[in-house]
């Protein structure tokens, strides 16, 4: 079930724009609907008028912010653009959308207790999979990544990655999100390419 309420008036809009705000600050638990409505300056009446509950309203914030990803990812790969210099632009944008999520947030957005918001959680990595998948095999292709790397092993290490995002001794090592994306884009990077690419 999506989180987008029928009709995005101004008030959803202005809703959405403070739960967002306040999910990204200190997570999606910690915040009740009272707090949302005070901060939005809504009264509840007409928040449920859009929204059945905070799920609904998290979920709404969770499709945006994979939109905004999406669109920016096409838009890149849009671009005349080398194979490295695709991955590096999307890397830097994901880098610079991170800082603005907290560690709650992030704990929130993928163990939370929120079953609709999991399942999008769910679907989105799955999405992401194939099309990381295909883009790997096409530069294997093209020969920007080493063609002794097996695709599928690649796309496990991927899997393991993600699991390990949500450990919260990998977090404490670094200082926020954006520097652990930062350290594990490198890792991966310099170690998949193709030689071409790393002179």
């Amino acid at each position: 079930m999506s989180g987008k309420p029928k009709k995005l008036t101004k008030k959803a809009r202005q809703l959405l724009r403070t739960a967002h705000e306040l999910f990204m600050k200190h997570g999606i638990r910690r915040i009740t609907v009272e707090e949302i409505c005070r901060e939005a300056d809504v009264s509840k009446m007409t928040f449920y008028k859009y929204f059945t509950n905070k799920n609904a309203v998290a979920l709404r914030v969770a499709e945006d912010i994979y939109e905004e990803g999406w669109a920016k990812a096409w838009e890149i790969f849009a671009e005349n653009l080398s194979f490295p210099e695709q991955l590096q632009k999307i890397m830097l944008w994901k880098m610079e959308a991170s800082k603005r999520w907290s560690p709650e947030f992030v704990k929130d957005l993928m163990t939370g207790d929120n079953l609709e918001l999991k399942e999008f959680i769910e679907q989105e990595n799955a999405r992401s999979i194939r099309e990381i998948r295909e883009m790997f095999v096409r530069a294997q292709e093209n020969g920007d990544l080493r063609p002794d790397m097996n695709v599928d092993f690649m796309m496990f290490m991927i899997g393991v990655l993600r699991k390990l995002f949500q450990d919260e001794q990998l977090h404490a090592l670094f200082p926020d999100m954006a520097t652990l994306m930062q350290n594990v884009f490198k890792m991966f990077y310099y170690g998949v390419l193709a030689d071409k690419h790393k002179r």
